[in-house]
């Protein structure tokens, strides 16, 4: 990898590590369980991978949770869902794993692109 993409890489971590932090640190959830159901549901669709005829690579159902809770909660529970998401999603159901900078990028961008759907 190149060091234009490196700085790219390294910059998307960054930006998603500070979103995430930023909005951990306003935490409040009004219904613990009906997160965790949300965070669970969130897991298993990131690992459910579908492959469209035509195309190279997968999609994974995991976006359409993201989309329910941009609507339905608040910032940082749809972050930690999104996050584990991304982790699950990138580590499970997999023909080749990744590497940790793979991983996290993977994460960050998610968390990036989720936290331009709240602003």
């Amino acid at each position: 990898m190149g060091r234009t993409a490196k700085v790219y890489v390294y910059s998307v971590v960054a930006a998603g590590g500070c979103l995430l932090a930023g909005a951990l640190a306003n935490w409040s959830s009004p219904d613990h369980a009906l997160w965790a159901i949300y965070l669970l549901l969130s897991v298993v669709a990131s690992v459910v991978k579908l492959r469209l005829p035509g195309m190279q690579g997968t999609y994974s159902l995991g976006f359409l949770l993201l989309l329910y809770g941009v609507a339905h909660f608040s910032l940082p529970e749809t972050l930690v869902a999104a996050c584990a998401g991304a982790v699950a999603g990138s580590l499970l159901n997999t023909t080749k794993r990744p590497s940790v900078v793979q991983a996290l990028f993977n994460t960050a961008n998610l968390t990036i692109s989720a936290s331009a759907c709240f602003f």
